[in-house]
Protein backbone atom coordinates (compact mmCIF):
# COMPACT_ATOMS: atom_id res chain seq x y z
CA UNK A 1 0.00 0.00 0.00
CA UNK A 2 2.63 2.45 0.56
CA UNK A 3 4.79 1.98 -2.58
CA UNK A 4 1.31 2.11 -4.00
CA UNK A 5 0.92 5.99 -2.38
CA UNK A 6 4.38 6.52 -3.19
CA UNK A 7 3.56 5.74 -7.04
CA UNK A 8 0.67 7.78 -6.94
CA UNK A 9 2.38 11.14 -5.20
CA UNK A 10 5.55 10.76 -8.20
CA UNK A 11 2.43 10.69 -10.95
CA UNK A 12 1.17 13.63 -9.23
CA UNK A 13 4.49 15.65 -8.84
CA UNK A 14 5.42 14.69 -12.53
CA UNK A 15 1.98 16.06 -13.96
CA UNK A 16 2.48 19.30 -12.03
CA UNK A 17 5.97 20.00 -12.69
CA UNK A 18 4.70 19.85 -16.77
CA UNK A 19 2.00 22.43 -16.14
CA UNK A 20 4.36 24.09 -14.44
CA UNK A 21 6.30 24.90 -17.66
CA UNK A 22 6.44 29.03 -17.80
CA UNK A 23 4.77 30.99 -20.09
CA UNK A 24 5.19 30.69 -23.78
CA UNK A 25 7.75 32.38 -25.79
CA UNK A 26 6.46 35.41 -27.83
CA UNK A 27 7.01 35.01 -31.34
CA UNK A 28 8.89 37.26 -33.41
CA UNK A 29 12.07 38.93 -33.33
CA UNK A 30 14.00 40.51 -30.61
CA UNK A 31 15.66 44.00 -31.21
CA UNK A 32 17.32 46.59 -28.72
CA UNK A 33 15.64 50.21 -28.57
CA UNK A 34 17.82 53.07 -27.69
CA UNK A 35 16.17 55.78 -25.26
CA UNK A 36 17.71 59.00 -23.46
CA UNK A 37 17.32 58.49 -19.95
CA UNK A 38 15.71 61.45 -17.94
CA UNK A 39 18.80 62.84 -16.84
CA UNK A 40 20.25 63.37 -20.84
CA UNK A 41 23.30 61.85 -19.62
CA UNK A 42 23.21 58.68 -21.22
CA UNK A 43 21.65 56.09 -23.56
CA UNK A 44 19.42 53.02 -21.78
CA UNK A 45 18.15 49.96 -23.65
CA UNK A 46 15.00 48.32 -23.97
CA UNK A 47 14.20 45.00 -25.55
CA UNK A 48 10.71 45.04 -27.92
CA UNK A 49 9.22 42.23 -29.54
CA UNK A 50 8.32 42.57 -33.16
CA UNK A 51 5.73 39.73 -34.88
CA UNK A 52 7.34 38.48 -37.72
CA UNK A 53 6.23 40.60 -40.74
CA UNK A 54 7.32 41.62 -42.97
CA UNK A 55 11.21 43.83 -43.16
CA UNK A 56 9.17 46.80 -43.76
CA UNK A 57 6.66 46.60 -41.24
CA UNK A 58 9.54 45.88 -38.27
CA UNK A 59 10.95 49.10 -39.60
CA UNK A 60 8.01 50.88 -39.15
CA UNK A 61 7.36 49.20 -36.24
CA UNK A 62 10.63 50.31 -34.82
CA UNK A 63 10.79 53.88 -35.52
CA UNK A 64 7.32 54.18 -33.60
CA UNK A 65 9.08 52.40 -30.98
CA UNK A 66 11.47 55.29 -30.65
CA UNK A 67 8.99 57.73 -30.83
CA UNK A 68 6.49 56.65 -27.73
CA UNK A 69 7.37 58.32 -24.78
CA UNK A 70 7.10 55.11 -21.66
CA UNK A 71 4.05 55.26 -19.34
CA UNK A 72 6.23 55.26 -16.95
CA UNK A 73 8.53 58.68 -17.73
CA UNK A 74 11.57 56.39 -16.88
CA UNK A 75 13.28 57.79 -20.06
CA UNK A 76 12.27 59.66 -23.26
CA UNK A 77 11.95 58.30 -26.83
CA UNK A 78 14.22 60.18 -29.28
CA UNK A 79 12.24 60.73 -31.40
CA UNK A 80 10.32 62.78 -29.52
CA UNK A 81 12.37 65.33 -27.89
CA UNK A 82 10.87 68.37 -29.47
CA UNK A 83 11.38 67.75 -33.17
CA UNK A 84 9.76 65.58 -35.77
CA UNK A 85 10.20 62.91 -38.23
CA UNK A 86 9.27 64.43 -41.91
CA UNK A 87 9.88 61.40 -43.80
CA UNK A 88 12.85 58.50 -44.38
CA UNK A 89 13.95 56.32 -46.81
CA UNK A 90 15.84 52.69 -47.54
CA UNK A 91 18.41 52.65 -50.19
CA UNK A 92 21.00 49.47 -50.14
CA UNK A 93 22.12 49.23 -46.20
CA UNK A 94 21.51 52.93 -45.60
CA UNK A 95 18.63 54.92 -43.49
CA UNK A 96 18.18 58.45 -44.46
CA UNK A 97 15.95 60.43 -41.71
CA UNK A 98 14.79 63.75 -42.75
CA UNK A 99 13.59 65.83 -39.36
CA UNK A 100 12.24 69.34 -39.23
CA UNK A 101 14.17 72.03 -38.43
CA UNK A 102 13.36 71.90 -34.37
CA UNK A 103 15.91 69.22 -34.43
CA UNK A 104 18.95 72.14 -34.34
CA UNK A 105 17.46 73.66 -31.33
CA UNK A 106 18.96 70.92 -28.97
CA UNK A 107 21.24 70.91 -26.89
CA UNK A 108 24.44 69.83 -28.22
CA UNK A 109 24.91 66.89 -25.24
CA UNK A 110 21.06 65.78 -26.34
CA UNK A 111 21.73 66.20 -29.89
CA UNK A 112 24.53 63.74 -29.48
CA UNK A 113 22.01 61.51 -26.93
CA UNK A 114 18.86 61.11 -29.51
CA UNK A 115 21.67 60.73 -32.62
CA UNK A 116 23.22 57.99 -30.66
CA UNK A 117 20.11 56.16 -29.27
CA UNK A 118 18.92 56.67 -33.20
CA UNK A 119 21.71 54.91 -34.96
CA UNK A 120 22.80 52.07 -32.06
CA UNK A 121 18.54 51.19 -32.62
CA UNK A 122 18.69 51.57 -36.57
CA UNK A 123 22.02 49.62 -36.76
CA UNK A 124 20.66 46.67 -34.50
CA UNK A 125 18.53 45.86 -37.06
CA UNK A 126 19.23 43.85 -40.38
CA UNK A 127 19.63 45.27 -44.02
CA UNK A 128 20.58 48.34 -41.90
CA UNK A 129 24.50 49.43 -42.12
CA UNK A 130 24.53 53.32 -42.19
CA UNK A 131 21.92 56.16 -40.83
CA UNK A 132 21.91 59.10 -42.26
CA UNK A 133 20.18 62.17 -40.48
CA UNK A 134 18.84 65.02 -42.69
CA UNK A 135 17.06 68.30 -41.38
CA UNK A 136 14.78 69.43 -44.05
CA UNK A 137 16.48 67.88 -46.97
CA UNK A 138 19.73 69.45 -45.81
CA UNK A 139 22.76 67.26 -44.41
CA UNK A 140 22.61 67.52 -40.39
CA UNK A 141 26.02 69.79 -39.74
CA UNK A 142 27.77 70.41 -36.55
CA UNK A 143 28.09 74.36 -34.94
CA UNK A 144 30.80 75.16 -36.82
CA UNK A 145 29.37 73.67 -39.96
CA UNK A 146 31.12 70.62 -40.34
CA UNK A 147 29.04 67.99 -41.79
CA UNK A 148 28.14 64.98 -38.91
CA UNK A 149 28.76 61.85 -40.27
Amino acid sequence: MKKRMIQICMLLLAFLLCACGGEEEPKGTTYPIYFVSNSETKIEKREVNVNDVAYEEQLEYVLGALSIMPDKLDYKAPLRMGFSLLDYEVEDGKITLNVSKDYLKLSVTTEVLVRGAIVKTLTGMPHINFVCITVEDEPLRDSLGTLVG
